[in-house]
């Protein structure tokens, strides 16, 4: 009995967040994705320092390009969650 209980609650564990995943809309955004667009900004900077230090400047260009990829990213998400957020207000 114990045991079928607690495989029900793992697999229960499992599929809710997925479920839940699922039943958001596309454009809420949260704060997991703003830290992550976050990280990933942070580290196309350390890229792209790391190719101005090796003075590979095809790598810089190359790297500018993505730096400038995920900025746009966090600052449209970042918009979206703050509209999200102060709606009515």
């Amino acid at each position: 009995m114990n045991t079928k209980l607690i495989a029900f609650a793992m697999i229960a564990g499992l599929t809710m967040p997925t479920a839940a995943q699922a039943h958001a809309r596309p454009d809420h955004v949260t704060r997991a994705e703003l830290r992550h667009d976050v990280r990933q900004v942070r580290e196309e900077k350390r890229d792209l320092k790391e190719e101005r230090r090796e003075r590979d400047w095809r790598g810089v260009k190359e790297e500018q390009r993505e730096l400038g990829k995920a900025k746009r990213e966090l600052k449209q998400d970042t918009r979206r969650f703050h509209r999200q957020h102060h709606r009515g207000h």
